[in-house]
């Protein structure tokens, strides 16, 4: 398979695949001073349409100027394109290890947070930590929001913990608002489509849900039997549980 041998990236040893979709594969990579980033890598072939071959282009182009700028948003390194080879690419963080943190080891597993609430018992947070994680990626929703700028594709997987904090990730779909290509993922596409600040935040809603309950996004809105209980977690959940119906109205 081709498309899993390292690609040449001018200055960076490319050590292991640890991603890959329709849209491209991200590598891991180590820089000339031994830094250690994820490097996403864009194809072009005769079975993709050169519209969606540009179109992650245009979402960096958007995106890059604002990713030093805001702490929530994953920066941006250096972006590259190889006409020759076939493909272009962009340098970012690497996400922490799932298990090991700021280690990297071979068995490396980024910590999104689908794989994060994937080891936690019941597929689910505390909801005070489940909070915490919300108030985070809707802050880096309102600074990407306050650019004129849209996700288009919040979802669990695509949040990254990196350096003690968790940021928006897989920024290819990123858009000025109002953005008619119709992009995103079944359970976290808002009735009104994507392309607008209210369908990211129904994203965000969706992923509330799932931290705090431990269901699937498509079993939304049912509440787990829990919730029921005379406890001081199911209280806070009630609370919380008007703000994701409404988040995800």
């Amino acid at each position: 398979d081709a498309t899993r041998q390292p690609p040449p990236i001018p200055d960076y040893e490319l050590i292991l695949l640890i991603g890959e979709g329709g849209f491209g594969e991200i590598w891991m990579g180590r820089d000339a001073l031994g830094l250690y980033r994820a490097i996403k890598v864009i194809r072009y072939s005769e079975g993709k349409s050169l519209e969606s071959y540009q179109a992650e282009y245009h979402g960096i182009t958007h995106y890059a100027p604002f990713s030093r700028k805001y702490e929530g948003l994953i920066e941006i390194h250096h972006v590259g394109i190889r006409e020759a080879d076939g493909f272009y690419y962009y340098v970012m963080d690497l996400a922490d290890d799932l298990l090991l943190g700021d280690q990297v080891a071979p068995d490396y597993q980024p910590k999104t947070l689908r794989a994060y609430l994937e080891i936690q018992e019941d597929r689910r947070l505390p909801v005070a930590e489940a909070l915490e994680i919300g108030l985070e990626v809707a802050e880096s929703l309102g600074d990407l929001h306050s650019e004129n700028l849209v996700h288009r594709d919040v979802k669990p997987e695509n949040i990254l913990f990196i350096n003690g904090r968790w940021k928006l990730a897989d920024i290819g779909f990123v858009a000025t608002r109002g953005g008619k290509t119709f992009v995103g993922s079944l359970g976290y596409i808002a009735p009104e489509g994507p392309g607008h600040p209210s369908a990211d935040v129904h994203g965000l809603g969706k992923i509330l849900y799932e931290m705090v309950t431990g269901h699937e996004v498509a079993d939304f809105p049912e509440c787990p039997s829990w919730v029921f209980d005379e406890t001081e977690e199911a209280a806070e959940f009630k609370a919380l549980n008007e703000i994701i119906l409404q988040a995800a109205d």
